[in-house]
């Protein structure tokens, strides 16, 4: 009930804001209507849902989520709402890791194994670890293509917060929002000092040389599989006292994504209603009782609404990793590190969806995240720079 309150009191905020401050609504853009299709789905679902108060509830709730983004993006721009997104996601890692650390009391405990993941409050090491690496990767982003600043301080301390976010993402233990943040940050670097013509020959090598490594009857997974019984720090931090078959299986995921496919294909257009899978994992394997989520944002999705939720939400998701060009006439600082900014948050948020339903789950920071993400980026694509 309190966090029902908390949403009635966001939503009331949103109305107030439009009407004292006379705001024009503009008119929305397509990824804004396909969002709010998402939005008006999730609350629909839950006619047919097996959850239906659950359903209607979470919908609600993504509603007053993409309203709360539509008034910021208009009152502030595009430019500023990326702003308000990083600060406030730095600001709370920071402060709950913080917390976490002064008062080991406010943390709950997650042991795997012989190694104890960091989180805080009642948070899974995974969700603490997302928060961290998008962080960290709106921080790296905005430090290399950011307006040069003149003063010590300044040009210090972002790469201070890198270090104590990316440092957080590392003591979760948590190997999906680590390789993510490894993806992204190539990104970056990439964007920033290759063009290109010479980013695209790379990353073609680097294709054909994963290829050939399959014909020779080298895999990734047979590397792996020669890594094990090492006992190097690193190798010890990577397999989690885990074999290489279950690492190959993303922990029992895999068995849960082929418990899950025949459900999806019972419902492939608009699948069983938003949530649903607190229904219908649950029986599935014994540890999904602890989550009763798909652990696939895509999954999680098709389960939830078929292709129809698909289209909905995933286009915005992929548009926006394309905000436009970084480089050429016209295309100021401030420009290009907004624009590598939506395209390499998102980039992390979906490789880290591939082991976690994330933003396709319960409305959450992440989802606001991408709600504002979405938006700015298509308000950037039309900038003149």
């Amino acid at each position: 009930l309190f966090e029902i309150a908390v949403y009635g009191l966001i939503a009331a905020a949103g109305v107030v804001v439009v009407v004292s401050t006379r705001m024009r609504w503009t008119r929305p853009g397509r990824v804004e209507v396909l969002l709010a299709g998402y939005c008006l789905l999730a609350m629909v679902s839950a006619l047919w849902s097996p959850v239906r108060m659950l359903s209607l509830v979470r919908g609600v709730q993504c509603v007053v989520l993409l309203l709360v983004v539509g008034v910021a993006l208009r009152l502030l721009g595009p430019r500023r709402l990326l702003d308000a997104l990083h600060r406030s996601l730095v600001l709370y890692v920071l402060v709950a890791a913080t917390i976490a650390v002064l008062f080991p009391a406010t943390r709950m405990t997650h042991a795997w194994r012989e190694f104890d993941r960091f989180s805080w409050f009642h948070i899974h090491p995974i969700t603490v670890g997302t928060l961290a690496g998008a962080a960290a990767i709106s921080i790296f982003a905005r430090s290399l293509f950011g307006i040069p600043q003149t003063s010590l301080r300044a040009r210090v301390t972002p790469w201070i917060w890198l270090a104590a976010t990316a440092g957080i993402v590392i003591a979760t233990h948590s190997r999906g929002p680590l390789a993510a943040l490894g993806i992204a940050a190539a990104a970056i670097l990439g964007r920033r000092f290759l063009r290109p013509p010479l980013a695209t020959a790379l990353t073609c090598l680097l294709a054909t040389l994963l290829v050939l490594s399959v014909i020779v009857g080298h895999s990734p997974a047979d590397a792996l599989r020669d890594l094990e019984g090492n006992y190097d720090a690193v190798t010890r931090y990577l397999f989690r006292g885990q074999s290489a078959d279950e690492i190959l299986q993303f922990s029992g995921r895999a068995e849960l994504w082929d418990g899950i496919a025949p459900h999806i294909g019972e419902r492939p257009l608009l699948g069983h209603g938003f949530l649903s899978s607190r229904w219908i994992t649950i029986n599935l394997i014994s540890w999904s009782r602890g989550g009763g989520y798909a652990h696939n944002a895509l999954v999680q999705t098709l389960l939830d609404f078929g292709a129809t939720g698909v289209l909905l939400l995933w286009v915005p998701v992929m548009i926006t990793l394309f905000p436009g060009r970084l480089w050429g006439p016209g295309i100021g600082r401030e420009l290009r590190r907004d624009r590598i900014t939506v395209s390499a948050v998102m980039l992390f948020l979906v490789v880290n969806s591939l082991s976690t339903e994330g933003f396709a789950g319960p409305p959450s920071f992440e989802i606001l995240l991408v709600f504002g993400l979405a938006a700015a980026a298509e308000r950037l694509r039309r900038s003149p720079g």
